[in-house]
């Protein structure tokens, strides 16, 4: 059985760890890991870096957005 939790988290500090890739220092941001400090390496974990320049926004029509068009 395979289970896959997306969450998110903020890098602290990233720096080579031979022979277990890179060790990366981070603190939760999505809710299920919010505040929780976590260490992870490049060659034991599968880690996906979000770069802020490949991000597109879209707008927030919702319900629960709060937003009314004028």
């Amino acid at each position: 059985m395979d289970i896959e939790r997306y969450v998110r988290w903020l890098v602290r500090t990233a720096k080579p760890a031979p022979p277990d890739g890179t060790m990366i220092k981070t603190v939760g941001v999505s809710e299920f890991v919010q505040d929780i400090e976590a260490t992870f390496f490049t060659g034991l974990d599968m880690v996906t870096a979000m770069r802020p320049e490949d991000t597109i926004l879209v707008q927030d029509t919702s319900s629960r957005s709060g937003w009314q068009p004028s």
